[in-house]
């Protein structure tokens, strides 16, 4: 289970880069960027979803699944401090993932 200190640093770092929220889920977090979920905050890990800007980007970092059940692989991410390097990946995933729409059509409950 993620720790508090854990998503606080992890939403520290992110809000350096633009428009991140977070919503509680079962004990972890979806991850936001403009509004569309881009990963994952599981077991104190950022987890990133695969498109082509994060498979060229993060090439070198292990694909885990996010948790038990899970049938989508994604990258871990180790370093949010590079505010460059975080803008041009998350810029990148953000601009190839559609929008989704929640059931009452909106991404209400976002921290």
């Amino acid at each position: 289970m993620t720790t508090t200190e854990f998503h606080g640093y992890v939403t520290d770092c992110l809000s350096r880069i633009g428009e991140f929220k977070t919503k509680k889920m079962m004990g972890e977090y979806c991850l936001y960027y403009k509004g569309k979920l881009v990963g994952d905050i599981c077991d104190n890990r950022v987890l990133v979803k695969r498109t082509p800007t994060s498979d060229r980007m993060l090439s070198d970092m292990p694909l885990e699944y996010p948790y038990e059940g899970s049938k989508q692989l994604m990258y871990v991410l180790d370093d949010m401090e590079n505010t460059e390097k975080m803008k041009e990946l998350f810029d990148g995933v953000y601009s190839e993932l559609p929008i989704k729409k929640s059931k009452q059509g909106n991404t209400a409950n976002l921290v």
